[in-house]
């Protein structure tokens, strides 16, 4: 093979690794950045059962004095029943009195309510302390990872992208130049010749220009996209 086809080869190879790790450049970020998120998520899910579970005994203790409210006043009118001269007041102090059970009744309820809310939460809280710990902790170590992942990819990506100069210069200017043209306009300059057809385009070529490119002696084009063509043992 000629050693301008084997440049060109080689380009294309530089080129395709040239991609793959601009694209990891923009992803690995991305994880980076998805990864933190799942954390922060996981402790603002936890931190909101803590908020929750505040709330709950909050609410307890408001029902509880609520109760003892209820029970002094239930008391004061125990005592007033005795002291009534008419049955119009008897039943009216009466009536205020059971009103107050009731609502006695309701509040012991919403406490019992409450407390089992609050063992629910308990048990959340535990599994949700568990889940975040377990989270950031795998987070952690993977974020480590994909750090390292990124200082590794800006080396080789600084590294291929001084052997892309290199190899180059190494063309004669008018193949530069052209391999620089067909480049802009296709996305990639040079295909390989797969099952007698142009990897790039996947147009088929005729016996003739097959014998002629097998020889790898010369630069050939693909006739439909313009391409370097090239036949090499991975073809």
């Amino acid at each position: 093979m000629s050693e301008i086809l084997e440049v060109l080869l080689k380009l294309q190879d530089l080129e395709d690794r040239y991609q793959h790790l601009k694209g990891e450049a923009e992803r690995l970020p991305k994880e980076i950045k998805a990864t933190n998120e799942k954390i922060n998520r996981a402790k603002d899910e936890l931190e909101g059962l803590k908020n929750r579970l505040m709330n709950i005994r909050k609410d307890f203790d408001l029902h509880e004095l609520d109760v003892k409210e209820n029970e002094e006043k239930r008391n004061k009118l125990n005592a007033q029943l005795f002291q009534v001269k008419t049955n119009e007041e008897y039943r009216a102090l009466q009536s205020e009195i059971d009103h107050l059970r009731r609502e006695k009744a309701r509040l012991e309820d919403k406490m019992i309510d409450l407390l089992e809310e609050e063992e629910e939460v308990k048990k959340e809280i535990m599994a949700g302390q568990e889940s975040a710990k377990r989270i950031e902790d795998e987070g952690k170590t993977k974020i480590a990872q994909l750090t390292e992942a990124v200082k590794t990819n800006e080396h080789e990506l600084k590294t291929t992208e001084a052997e892309l100069k290199t190899n180059l210069l190494k063309l004669p200017k008018n193949i530069e130049q052209t391999y620089q043209k067909v480049k802009k306009a296709r996305g990639s300059a040079v295909a390989r010749l797969v099952d007698q057809t142009c990897s790039g385009c996947h147009a088929k070529i005729t016996p003739q220009q097959y014998n002629e490119l097998v020889k790898a002696d010369k630069v050939h084009f693909c006739e439909t996209c313009g391409r370097f063509l090239i036949c090499d043992e991975k073809g």
